[in-house]
């Protein structure tokens, strides 16, 4: 068994992400606020992966990003998010071309 590429390591990070902000958003939705006490920082790993220090993230990347986060509370949710994983894939390519 080989090890996933970078690509793909952050492919899967940020479709975790998505699967994440569908949860939290539900929660939300509920009317169980987190206060961003339960946020998982996906972001700067992400950043750090496709070479970007922490210090040197655009508005625009991080704007990027969270749109990423944003069109995942309109997917269906399932166990896999299968339905997400489109989403990461563009998402990847957006990030990387930033």
């Amino acid at each position: 068994m080989s090890l996933p590429s970078k690509k793909e390591l952050i492919t899967r990070i940020i479709l975790q992400d998505l699967k994440h902000n569908q949860l939290i958003k539900s929660l939300r939705d509920l009317g169980f606020d987190d206060s961003g006490v339960y946020s998982l920082d996906l972001l700067s790993i992400v950043a750090s992966l496709l070479g970007i220090p922490e210090e040197k993230l655009s508005e625009h990347w991080v704007a990027t990003y969270q749109n990423l986060m944003d069109k995942s509370t309109s997917l269906p949710i399932s166990d896999l998010g299968t339905e997400l994983r489109e989403l990461a894939e563009e998402g990847y390519h957006l990030l990387e071309s930033c």
